[in-house]
């Protein structure tokens, strides 16, 4: 059970015959997931696996539930993650999980029903702004807009449609 991202790596590279730049991606991935799960363990009660702190990958399996991983795909969303990017990230941690169950290191994959942030339709109203964001800040780049003015916009725009979403729902009421 010694150095599962290592494994996790090496079963990349034999079995799925991943490009470096994916192991790279998953790698970063990985490691941006445990940080998070180590400093969200801070305030939880996750603080100590009989005794020992949680420093290890390995010491995070006990904990590593669907809850976990639910509270982690609630970041990205509560963060305004780039939707493509948080998606990448819960698909490296499903791949992970598919591997550890298949080794044997865990008995089932706490990944089973969380799945993607969905497309435009299914999306939450503060998921839909945050992609229309996103949009307008590529063709912002595309247009060459300076990174000052760009930021500005953004952070308009974002507040305005917050806005108007807020207004729509007082109408409802």
């Amino acid at each position: 059970m010694e150095n599962l991202p290592l494994q996790f790596e090496e079963h990349l590279r034999a079995e799925k015959k991943v490009s470096g730049k994916t192991l790279r991606n998953y790698r970063s991935d990985l490691l941006h997931f445990f940080t998070w799960s180590l400093r969200y363990a801070q305030g939880k009660t996750l603080r100590h696996t009989q005794g020992k702190p949680l420093e290890t990958v390995e010491s995070l399996l006990p904990y590593l539930t669907n809850s976990l991983v639910g509270a982690y795909k609630s970041y990205h969303l509560e963060n305004k993650t780039p939707i493509s990017t948080a998606n990448r990230r819960l698909s490296t941690l499903r791949n992970f999980t598919r591997f550890l169950v298949q080794i044997g290191v865990l008995g089932n994959d706490p990944t089973y029903s969380v799945s993607n942030l969905g497309s435009r339709a299914s999306l939450s109203f503060e998921e839909k702004v945050q992609k229309m964001v996103e949009d307008f800040q590529k063709y912002l780049e595309s247009e060459r807009v300076s990174p000052v003015t760009s930021k500005n916009y953004l952070s308009d725009v974002r507040q305005f449609l917050m806005w108007m979403g807020r207004q729509r729902v007082a109408a409802q009421s």
